[in-house]
This record gives C-alpha cells, structure tokens and sequence, in this order.
C-alpha cells in the first residue's frame, strides 16, 4: 500500500518533499471553454507570433498545451518563449493568507531558438518539464509559487545529458511588463511564474540559508534568462 503524501517544510518560500499521495483524485476542472482563446490572445499580444503549440493528448489530471513563440526583432526578444495554457484552468490549494489571484497560474519558460526546433522531431525535454511542473500542484495536492523548487526526479536527474541543473526553480516573471505577467480571464486573474533551474549546490544552499540569499548571488551574467543546460554552478 502507497503511504499517503507527506511534506516537509525547512524554509518559507520552500522547498517541499513528497510521496505519491493513496490512490487518484482527478482535480476539477471549472474554467469556461473561453479562457483557452483569451489566454492564447493575451500570449500572442505580449510574445508575438505562436509558431505552434505542442498539444497535450491526454492526461489524468487535465492536458497542458505549451505554446511556443520564436524570437521576434519587433519585440526585442532574441530567444524562444515557452508559456503553458491549461494549468490555470483549475485554482490551486493555496494557503489562505495568500491572496486569491495566487491560486492560477501559468508556467512561461526560454529556451535558446535551436532548442525549440526539436520539437518536431521528438518529445524535449523542456516539453517534459513544463508539463511535469504545471501538473504537479494538482497531482501532489499543494500549490506552486514564487521560490519554490522542485527536484527533476529522486535522486534529482539532469535536464538534459552532462547539465548540472537537476532543479526546477520558481521565480516571479521578472523581464516582463506587469500588464504581461498576469492574464485576466473574464473576471479571474492569472499570474505567470517564470520556470528556470539550479544545480544541487544551489538547491541545498537555498534550503540551508533561504531564498533571498539565493537570489543575492545572482546577477544577469552566472544566472540568465535563457536556459544554458550547459550553465556552471554559482555555489
């Protein structure tokens, strides 16, 4: 028999360790059918272009569509925009000191422009993550937020062969306009979390010492926007 979820919590923001929970509970899912064209029109107004969008099949819990959108000299944005359109279909758990704006979301990702080309070829890797983390509030029945961090596995695995980075890592959209970083749909607000990565040595740190120490050490240079599978660790 499965034992039930459990959690441990070492810092606020956190990072959480959890089990599979006893049995399957489908979450459910109350957005209107409208919400996926508002969405849709609300990334091509900010991102430019979709190019295409990588669509879920199927899925337990509820399918997580991942739009991509190349770089555009228009908007000055020299990479590939990844945004997932589905996860906000469903409010998360939150706590409830937290206001309830925090209980949507959707993930937005960027890869180099090579990296997306592979999508025609075969499921990537950063199609696995993103729906992994978008999925996952739901199938572990907690909630996601700024400084979170997941590992890629147990014991955490690479991203992609010979990278450093095993850990996902939840940050506020920090390069993009408020008026990008949250989608309103209908009357129900939807707040972006950009999804970036740490290597092990990260991840311990910021459990030790917390996550603004973490993000002291950073700068645009050892820490950037684009995910470099081949980035070196900062601790």
């Amino acid at each position: 028999m499965k034992k039930k979820k459990k959690s441990r919590k070492p810092q606020n923001p956190r990072v959480i360790e959890h089990v599979e929970p006893e049995g399957f509970h489908p979450t459910p899912v109350d957005a209107p059918a409208q919400w996926d064209q508002l969405r849709h029109q609300h990334y091509q107004q900010y991102f430019g272009e979709s190019t295409s969008v990588l669509h879920e099949v199927s899925s337990q819990i509820f399918r997580i569509h991942i739009h991509i959108f190349p770089s555009s000299k228009k908007l000055k944005r020299n990479f590939t925009t990844l945004v997932t359109s589905g996860m906000s279909d469903s409010a998360m758990k939150i706590p409830k000191k937290l206001d309830p704006s925090y209980a949507r979301r959707e993930i937005i990702m960027y890869v180099p422009d090579y990296e997306s080309k592979l999508y025609s070829l075969e499921q990537t890797w950063f199609e696995k993550i993103l729906r992994y983390t978008a999925h996952f509030p739901f199938e572990y029945d907690t909630w996601l937020g700024e400084g979170h961090t997941i590992q890629n596995g147990n014991p955490p695995q690479p991203i992609t062969e010979g990278s450093l980075l095993t850990n996902m890592f939840l940050l506020p959209p920090i390069y993009e306009a408020p008026e990008a970083a949250q989608i309103q749909l209908d009357d129900t607000p939807v707040k972006l979390l950009w999804l970036t990565f740490l290597t092990d040595a990260e991840a311990e740190y910021k459990i030790e010492n917390g996550y603004s120490k973490l993000a002291k050490k950073f700068t645009h240079e050892n820490f950037p926007r684009v995910v470099d599978p081949g980035r070196k660790s900062i601790i």
